[in-house]
C-alpha cells in the first residue's frame, strides 16, 4: 500500500508542514516543513497527484510590506517522500482565501473574500503557474470555488456581510460584472475549460438560505448534489444539480448544532463528503464541533448521526483517500486533530498534536488516488 502523506498550511508561522499518517494510530509524523513567507492559508493539490499550490493571505505583516507577499506558490510533490520541492510563484493584488484545480488539472480557481473577486490562472505541464486567463469582480464575501465533476460548472458561494468598497476595486482581465454586493448569495458558472473562463449562467446569481451565509462547499461524487456550508447560519444546505445546464436548486436545510440547542456564538466553516458518497462532515467553529451526516444513496438527503467536539476554532476539514481517517485543523488551537471514520459514518478520536500558530488547512493524498 502506497503511503498516505498529509499537508498542513500554517498560517500564523510562515510554514507547511509535509507528513506521514501512520494508519493504525491516526497519528502524522512530519517529515519536511517549508518556510512559504506571507501567510499559507489556502492549498490545493491538482487531481493528478503531481503538485501542491498554495495561497498566500498576509494578515499580521505592514501593510507597506504585504503585497510583496501575496502569492501563489506551486510545489512538486515526491511521492516517496512526500516532500515538496518549489517550481514557481506568482504575485498578486489580493490575497486569496479559496484555491482548486480543474478537474483537468490546467488551471487554478481562487476565491478573493474581501476583494469580492474571483479567478482563473493556468497551469503548465512542469506545474507552473502562468498568467490569469480571467479576474472577474463578484462582490464581497467571496469565499470557494470548484468544478463539477464535468468540468463544465463551478458556482461561488458569499457569506453575509456588508463590507464592500467598490472604490478599492481594481481593472480587471476578461468578462467582469461588479456587483455592489452579493451578501448571501451563489453566484453560477460555466466553465470554459480549454480557455480557462467562467461564463455567467442563467439564472447568475440565486440568494443564499435566510441569515445562511454559504461558505464552502462539496460535490457529491456520484449524485446531481452540491452541499453548502452556511458560515451564518449553523447549517448544510443540500441543492440538486441540473446536469443540463448547472443550474441549482434547494433540496435540504439542516443544522450542524445538536438538535437540544445551542444557545451562544457560533459560525460554520468547513466540509467534506467521503468518496464512497455514504458520509458529509461539516465543521462548526466556536461550538467546535464536527457534525457528521449520513448521505441517502437515491436523494442524497442528510440524516444526522453525531456531533463530535473538535479543535477550538476548527477551521478546515479533510478525508483520507480510503474514507477511513478525518482531519481537523484548530486555527486557536494550533494542533492537527485525527479521527477514525467508522463503518455507520461516526468518528472515533484517535490523535490530536500541536502544528504551529494558526493552523488554517489539511489536506490528505496518495499517490494515484
Amino acid at each position: 500500500m502506497k503511503p498516505i502523506f498529509v499537508y498542513v498550511a500554517v498560517a500564523g508561522e510562515d510554514k507547511v508542514l509535509a507528513g506521514t499518517l501512520d494508519a493504525e494510530t491516526g497519528a502524522v509524523e512530519v517529515r519536511q516543513e517549508i518556510q512559504v513567507l506571507g501567510g499559507p492559508e489556502a492549498l490545493a493539490i491538482d487531481p493528478g497527484k503531481r503538485f501542491l499550490f498554495v495561497g498566500c493571505h498576509p494578515r499580521s505583516y505592514p501593510k507597506d510590506t504585504a503585497p510583496d507577499f501575496v502569492k501563489l506558490r506551486s510545489y512538486r510533490i515526491d511521492w516517496n517522500s512526500g516532500e515538496l520541492a518549489p517550481i514557481n510563484s506568482v504575485s498578486l493584488e489580493h490575497a486569496p482565501t479559496y484555491l482548486s484545480v480543474d478537474r483537468k488539472s490546467r488551471f487554478l480557481l481562487s476565491a478573493y473574500y474581501r476583494a469580492g473577486k474571483v479567478a482563473v490562472h493556468r497551469i503548465y505541464e512542469g506545474g507552473e503557474i502562468g498568467e490569469a486567463t480571467q479576474w472577474f469582480d463578484s462582490g464581497g464575501g467571496a469565499h470557494c470555488i470548484l468544478t463539477d465533476t464535468s468540468n463544465r460548472f463551478a458556482f461561488l458561494p458569499h457569506v453575509t456581510t456588508s463590507k464592500v468598497n467598490i472604490n478599492t476595486w481594481l481593472p480587471v482581465m476578461g468578462p467582469t460584472h461588479i456587483l455592489p454586493s452579493a451578501s448571501n448569495t451563489i453566484l453560477q458558472f460555466g466553465f470554459d475549460d480549454e480557455q480557462g473562463l467562467l461564463i455567467p449562467n442563467t439564472p447568475f446569481k440565486i440568494p443564499g438560505e435566510r441569515g445562511g451565509g454559504p461558505r464552502h462547499y462539496c460535490y457529491h461524487p456520484t449524485l446531481n448534489v452540491v452541499y453548502f456550508s452556511n458560515e451564518q447560519g449553523c447549517a448544510v444546505t443540500a441543492y440538486s444539480m441540473n446536469p443540463a445546464d448547472g443550474t441549482l436548486a434547494p433540496l435540504q436545510h439542516i443544522s450542524t448544532l445538536p438538535p437540544e440547542g445551542y444557545d451562544g456564538y457560533a459560525s460554520c466553516s468547513g466540509i467534506t463528503v467521503s468518496r464512497s458518497g455514504r458520509f458529509l462532515f461539516a465543521l462548526t467553529r466556536r461550538h467546535d464541533s464536527v457534525a457528521c451526516y449520513s448521505v441517502d444513496p437515491t436523494t442524497g438527503k442528510l440524516t444526522l448521526n453525531q456531533i463530535v467536539a473538535t479543535e477550538a476554532q476548527p477551521h478546515f476539514v479533510a478525508l483520507d483517500p480510503d474514507d477511513k481517517h478525518l482531519f481537523v485543523v484548530g486555527h486557536e488551537s494550533g494542533r492537527l486533530a485525527s479521527y477514525r471514520v467508522l463503518d455507520d459514518g461516526t468518528l472515533t478520536p484517535l490523535a490530536s498534536c500541536p502544528v504551529g500558530k494558526r493552523p488554517v488547512w489539511v489536506l490528505v493524498a496518495r499517490q494515484g488516488a
